[in-house]
């Protein structure tokens, strides 16, 4: 990883993770229903298999979900760091598009491809984890 890339990955790990912790999460939706089945079964592998069998085919993001639904800090780090890898994504992607050296013309459009993406899917993808 190249220093500009490392140094952007940085700056916005940071500014989501500080954004993620002033703004208090509390659970909403389906997350109470996570939580309270995170508290209840002590054995999350024997119920990832069960929602296997019965209801559902995600059985890796439930296991990591109902692994981390009480676990804030954790939750944060994780969710902070996927955030920065979708903006070095971002600017990656707009750098291949690239014949120059326009960084500021790059940044512009990074910046542009995230304002665009609708502010309840930004929402959900910060705030809510079962999202």
């Amino acid at each position: 990883m190249s220093r500009s890339i490392f140094f952007v990955f940085l700056c916005s790990f940071v500014l989501v993770l500080t954004f993620l912790h002033l703004n208090v999460y509390t659970h909403i939706s389906d997350d109470l229903w996570f939580s309270t089945t995170s508290n209840v079964e002590k054995d999350h592998i024997k119920w990832v298999i069960s929602r296997y069998y019965n209801w559902s085919s995600r059985i890796f993001i439930e296991y990591a979900l109902i692994g981390l639904i009480n676990k804030y800090n954790l939750w944060a780090f994780f969710n902070a760091a996927m955030f920065s890898i979708f903006i070095i994504s971002a600017c990656s992607i707009n750098n291949g598009f690239n014949c120059g050296s326009k960084k500021i013309i790059n940044a512009i459009m990074v910046v542009i491809f995230i304002l665009t993406i609708p502010k309840g899917v930004l929402f959900s993808g910060a705030i809510w984890i079962t999202g």
